[in-house]
């Protein structure tokens, strides 16, 4: 297995394990996140969302059509009621 290449000034993380959790609880979610680390997830989404700027996306186009997305919970904020997603893609949403 060849090594990590070496960033620097990054944090470097060695996951050493994994747990299934259901994703329909949210109070299991925000405890999983505090206590394990980050909750990855795997969703579809349409092609539409590829070039998404802002704003709601409408109706898909062909809603037989989508792909598939890994994304990560690293947070959430109960006063606003909303999770924090880092997609797949790098960047924030």
């Amino acid at each position: 297995m060849p090594s990590c290449i070496p960033l620097t000034g990054e944090i470097k993380y060695k996951i050493d394990g994994f747990e299934s959790i259901s994703l329909e609880d949210p109070q299991i979610i925000k405890t999983a996140l505090i206590d394990k680390g980050p909750v990855v997830f795997i969703r579809d989404y349409f092609p539409e969302i590829n070039g998404y700027s802002g704003g709601i996306i409408a109706t898909p186009s062909d809603p037989t059509s989508f792909n598939v997305q890994a994304n990560a919970i690293v947070g959430f904020n109960d006063n606003e009621s909303y999770w924090i997603i880092r997609n797949s893609w790098g960047s924030y949403q």
